[in-house]
């Protein structure tokens, strides 16, 4: 299992962030153009989410998107990162052909390695957070529900599957502490309230994943189905991030 995200999270969010408030009611406002460092954001979490779907075309064209978008948001960033961000550039370019040759984990191991190298990027702007709690969250939970679904569980180290479960637990928390910023759904209220009930919606998943592991009986309580909800209800939440918000209104009736 790859810690790229959470070594690079430990040393920099510190410094970044701050927690925040839930919001309560939130104040009306106009749609608005999203920032620069939201979209692309937004493009790494859209790419994550067509991997999941299955969609490799539409990954493809969204890593392409996002190339373009950070190549024409060099200004962000400090003058030494210049080499770095050619790098990232270049590696996204051949990521995006080979997202349509390689398998789904690999693309999404990958993925992480490209989130990892972005979040490096150093900036005195000040910028939303949220998603990077929420990708760390998703390589552990990823590698946590693989194990749970594989029907070879009986030949884990239990010890070791319960560790597994408990860094992801961790990473749950940081992302039920923290809340993301309405900007990052352009000041779209219905969008934002729909995030909120995603995310209840996975809390809720995760939690009865949790009371099946903690009966060590993964036969009884069926550690796949459960792991198989929580990856459902991840892919839900993430929905809610890039749709489009003609898409969020029925989406309502699935949570």
């Amino acid at each position: 299992m790859k810690y790229t995200l959470l070594f690079v999270l430990v040393i920099i969010l510190p410094i970044l962030y701050s927690c925040e408030d839930e919001p309560g009611n939130l104040p009306e406002a106009q749609l608005v153009e999203i920032d620069d460092f939201s979209a692309i954001q937004l493009l790494f979490s859209s790419i994550e989410y067509d991997l999941y779907i299955g969609e490799k075309e539409l990954a493809n064209v969204h890593t392409n998107e996002l190339k373009n978008r950070i190549a024409g948001s060099t200004k962000m960033y400090c003058d030494e990162e210049f080499l770095d961000l050619q790098d990232l550039m270049r590696n996204l370019g051949v990521y995006a052909d080979q997202i349509l040759k390689e398998s789904e984990d690999w693309s999404l191991d990958k993925l992480r390695d490209l989130k990892g190298q972005y979040i490096m990027m150093e900036t005195e702007d000040d910028y939303d957070t949220y998603l990077y709690h929420l990708w760390n969250y998703e390589e552990n939970m990823y590698y946590t529900t693989k194990a749970a679904i594989d029907p070879k569980l009986d030949l884990y180290e239990w010890g070791e599957f319960k560790m597994m479960v408990d860094c992801m637990n961790a990473d749950w928390e940081m992302v039920r502490l923290h809340y993301p910023s309405i900007e990052l759904f352009g000041n779209n209220e219905l969008g934002y309230k729909i995030q909120t009930m995603a995310k209840i919606h996975l809390q809720e998943a995760l939690e009865k994943f949790n009371m099946a592991v903690e009966s060590n009986d993964y036969l009884k309580y069926d550690l796949c189905d459960h792991g198989e909800a929580i990856r459902e209800a991840y892919i839900r939440y993430i929905r809610t991030f890039v749709s489009q918000e003609e898409e969020l209104s029925p989406f309502l009736a699935t949570l």
